[in-house]
């Protein structure tokens, strides 16, 4: 799958990631795949390293300065690691800071933030019962 949205998103990023308690679209899509893989008992999550990215093979020429998202800085804010030449591998599971370490005005978001997402790994894992259930995927 591909994570870049365009140049310009007429402020989605700035109003998701309020609505969202501080959590940015891009993070929003690593926390999900990281939740789906828990959910699904995938033991292994790797991420396309910036010089693995298919717009960077010579057939493609130029595509590659199309290219507006750093993968290999978003691996990294996730605690990814480097694999090898081409991919990250990330944790199934995102750390989350202790509030002591959060300063005081930021708190709030946090909580609210890890509650909600608490909330929307149960929701998937509701959604998920039924494939989760069935005798194909075990």
């Amino acid at each position: 799958g591909c994570m870049q949205g365009g140049t310009n998103d007429n402020g989605f990023s700035r109003k998701f990631t309020k609505a969202f308690y501080g959590l940015r679209p891009k993070s929003f899509m690593v926390e999900t795949m990281q939740l789906l893989a828990q959910l699904l008992h995938i033991p292994h999550l790797y991420a396309v390293k910036n010089s693995g990215h298919i717009y960077n093979a010579k057939r493609y020429g130029k595509k590659a300065q199309t290219i507006n998202l750093n993968y290999d800085q978003l691996w990294e804010e996730h605690d990814g690691e480097v694999y090898d030449e081409w991919f990250y591998q990330l944790p199934l599971e995102s750390k989350r800071r202790a509030m002591e370490d959060i300063k005081r005005p930021k708190r709030k978001m946090y909580r609210e933030r890890y509650e909600w997402l608490d909330g929307y790994k149960d929701q998937l894992a509701q959604s998920l019962e039924p494939l989760l259930n069935s005798s194909t995927v075990k």
